[in-house]
């Protein structure tokens, strides 16, 4: 609260989902920024697969209480490079391919990313960062990987319906 009145709401930023109790106890009425790149650092070339990144983002939403979370996908490059087993294709990282543009040149691990999240995301309020976008056909590139990942999971779920196999 403020000396005039004014109720302050602070979101907390976390790099792991154990922060997400720590952001509780400290009265945080969300994550406003999840740093997914923490979970693709310092391994070496080999990046987390959906599960593993399913249970950290779960245990991420879990642990804030029905409050909302919002998820970056990755954004790595210049300060946060991933680590020796990823080259950098640029000469300056800092303008190289980066966040979003590495996440849409590497389609399969981005749709890994994004069926992670949105299947964590039946477990509580999670909203989606995309980091450093800067052209429409980006967006639209964005939103098509998205529903793509949505189908993927939507065609793993076994048919519902009636005795005779129906389908939703």
């Amino acid at each position: 609260m403020t000396l005039d009145g004014q109720k302050v709401e602070l979101l907390a930023n976390i790099e792991q989902p154990s922060d997400a109790a720590a952001a509780v106890r400290a009265g945080a009425v969300g994550v406003g920024l999840f740093r997914s790149e923490f979970l693709f650092m310092g391994r070496e070339g080999k990046l987390p697969g959906e599960e593993e990144q399913f249970e950290a983002y779960k245990a991420a939403v879990d642990g804030m209480q029905g409050l909302p979370v919002t998820i970056r996908t990755i954004d790595v490059g210049a300060d946060k490079p991933l680590d020796k087993g990823f080259k950098e294709t640029s000469l300056n990282p800092a303008l190289g391919l980066r966040a979003i543009r590495w996440s849409l040149a590497e389609p399969a691990m981005f749709r890994t990313q994004l069926r992670a999240i949105l299947r964590a995301a039946a477990f509580g309020k999670v909203h989606l960062l995309f980091p450093m976008v800067s052209h429409q056909h980006e967006a639209h590139s964005i939103v098509a990987q998205v529903k793509l990942a949505q189908a993927e999971l939507d065609a793993r779920a076994p048919p519902t319906g009636g005795a005779a196999g129906g389908h939703d």
